[in-house]
């Protein structure tokens, strides 16, 4: 079983719409009558089941094809419930796309532009807008700072007081210098994290991504994700597996086709800050554009463990 945390159900629609000459979700029933026209507009389950006998998962094991589950728009607590079907729905359809596309799937070295990729590993979560709030005032970089110059505080006036009478007349101007270079290295430190996150803000068009030691960058679309975008990083990590497509690949020997062209020379200097910023592979970048990430039990893991050094299991 599969706990998603991200599902871009519209690429998983895609996928079977493309294989399957199109998806049928809802039928529009037209009358006409003295007052006009009149449009009933329903959300029939069973439809989806009677296009293709692959639908036949939709609805477990025992189900029959022409079951039919009609799901009013009327009503707020109908609303609701189509809401879960459709949620469902989603998340099985997800099996459908993936039986689709797992001949064409790269499940070794990740390497190709336009495949479809599946890796596995513990991603690290990225969050601009939350790392920009760390640095307001009072914020919690300001608490870090004060924790860390207190306990460099501490050692001197620890060294100092053990220095006798003489010894702490001669040397108060050179302790108080330490104090002070103490204190602008570590605003340096943290002036010099402030500005990678701002130039990655700009630089980059998500405000939330994945990645990982490998150069896989993994864009995060907030509608598809399964919980609320700014609890991820505390509420999720560990081992967790991305489908995927390789939409980018930011190289190390990538040329300038035309340097006459200046939006060109711009994007390549744009690609060149990333590759110095971001960890790499082989010093490559990964843009993988996600279709699904989840969870997976650790049994169904081990069984599809690939070598090291390859896509599916690798340690990321």
């Amino acid at each position: 079983m599969k706990y998603f945390l991200y599902l871009n159900n519209d690429i998983v629609n895609s996928i079977i719409s493309q294989a399957e000459q199109g998806l049928i979700t809802e039928f529009m029933n037209e009358s006409e009558n003295s007052s006009g026209k009149v449009f009933d507009k329903e959300t029939k389950v069973g439809a989806l089941a009677r296009i293709s006998s692959t639908f036949y998962r939709f609805f477990g094991a025992e189900a029959e094809l022409d079951y039919e589950h009609t799901r009013s728009n009327s009503t707020q607590d109908n609303h609701v419930s189509k809401d879960i079907v459709q949620k469902t729905l989603h998340d099985a359809a997800y099996n459908i796309a993936y039986d689709y596309i797992s001949n064409q799937l790269n499940k070794s070295q990740v390497e190709k532009l336009g495949e479809y990729v599946e890796i596995t590993g513990d991603f690290q979560y990225i969050d601009f807008k939350t790392l920009v709030s760390y640095f307001n005032e009072n914020g919690l970089i300001d608490y870090i700072k004060k924790e860390e110059l207190k306990k460099i505080e501490e050692q001197i006036d620890t060294e100092f007081a053990s220095l006798n009478r003489d010894a702490r007349r001669t040397n108060q101007q050179e302790f108080n210098r330490r104090k002070r270079e103490a204190k602008e290295t570590i605003n340096n430190k943290y002036k010099e994290i402030q500005d990678i996150i701002n130039l990655l803000r700009n630089l980059l068009p998500c405000n939330r991504m994945y990645i990982s030691n490998k150069g896989y960058i993994i864009p995060i679309d907030d509608r598809y994700l399964r919980d609320y975008p700014e609890s991820f990083g505390f509420k999720y990590g560990g081992l967790m597996t991305c489908l995927g497509y390789v939409t980018n690949i930011i190289g190390k020997d990538t040329n300038i086709e035309d340097n006459s062209n200046a939006f060109a020379s711009l994007q390549h200097g744009i690609n060149e800050s990333l590759r110095s910023i971001l960890p790499l592979k082989d010093d490559n970048l990964f843009i993988i554009t996600p279709i699904a990430i989840y969870y997976t039990n650790s049994e169904s893991q081990n069984d599809t463990a690939a070598p090291e050094g390859t896509a599916v299991n690798d340690q990321i």
